[in-house]
């Protein structure tokens, strides 16, 4: 079985380094998500998150940093 940097069920952010950080209309700056779905398929964009009520979107390995404490409401 092939592994990833993250599994589903991981919180997660978008990157500094990702080309997707800070765009305008895009997930605002320091927003969480969680992993909901991992396809192997894609090898571009794998990772698929749901932004909490902000919609859904999939991204690449480096445009993703797991997150390991928070304050909010990601349940």
């Amino acid at each position: 079985m092939v592994m990833g940097k993250f599994k589903v069920g991981d919180k997660v952010r978008l990157s500094k380094h990702s080309c997707y950080y800070g765009l305008d209309g895009q997930i605002p700056t320091g927003s969480y998500a969680v992993v909901i779905e991992q396809d192997r398929a894609n090898p571009r964009f794998p990772y698929e998150v749901s932004w909490c009520g902000m919609g859904y979107n999939q991204y690449g390995e480096d445009d993703l940093e797991r997150v390991v404490s928070f304050k909010g409401n990601i349940k």
